[in-house]
């Protein structure tokens, strides 16, 4: 996965300028981070070559047991078919996304990436801001998912229940593939939640953090 095939320079521009238009009517400062992958995964891949082989394994005492073409009695070539099962299922997580998406499981990506946002949010100093109202925004493409991690001085005002709704909203576009569709409408509810909680932007208002978006490869 390459992140230039999903955000183009242009894209990238744009999620700028929107985060730019966004904090000339908040007082709170936008981070926006693209991530191609959140972790490696490489519990996937032991699960897929566990699974291969004990298919393949079975398959060899049905064959061998219902039918009369194939007989084998060494154990030695039970086992190289065996491991050669097993690779073949730890070359399809390799060689399929959504095969590595399906034996890491919702769970351990749903962590990886909420773990990758919060190293984020500090790395950028998300929470150096004088009223403490610095909101993240993470999107990591191989997982489909997306992180909204607001600072103290937003989340005293802004419920859990509220970023939950609007993660599940752009999660609709992020599993539709529509990733810039879903950082600019996550960069726009955004602004309009924080508008509508007493985060408007004030005459001695100064740009804190930088609105570039922080993009990382592949780990």
């Amino acid at each position: 996965m390459n992140i230039n095939k999903y955000f183009s320079a242009s894209d990238l521009d744009k999620i700028e300028a929107e985060v730019k238009s966004a904090e000339k009517e908040i007082s709170g400062e936008i981070v926006p981070v693209i991530l191609e992958k959140a972790g490696r995964y490489p519990i996937a891949i032991y699960r897929a070559a566990i699974i291969g082989a004990l298919m393949g394994f079975i398959l060899i005492i049905l064959v061998d047991r219902y039918t009369d073409w194939f007989s084998l009695y060494d154990p030695l070539i039970y086992f190289v078919i065996t491991f050669l099962c097993g690779l073949v299922g730890a070359a399809k997580v390799i060689l399929f996304p959504f095969i590595r998406r399906m034996m890491a499981g919702k769970d351990l990506m749903t962590d990886s990436v909420h773990k990758e946002a919060e190293k984020f949010f500090l790395c950028e100093e998300v929470f150096n801001t004088r009223q403490r109202t610095g909101i993240l925004i993470c999107v990591s493409l191989f997982e489909k998912k997306i992180v909204l991690l607001a600072d103290k001085g937003i989340n005293e005002k802004v419920t859990k229940e509220v970023w939950d709704n609007l993660v599940d909203e752009i999660s609709n576009d992020m599993k539709n593939k529509n990733y810039l569709e879903a950082m600019l409408k996550a960069i726009r509810k955004c602004k309009n939640i924080l508008l509508e909680n007493g985060f408007v932007v004030t005459p001695n208002d100064v740009d804190e953090l930088s609105n570039t978006v922080r993009v990382r490869g592949d780990k």
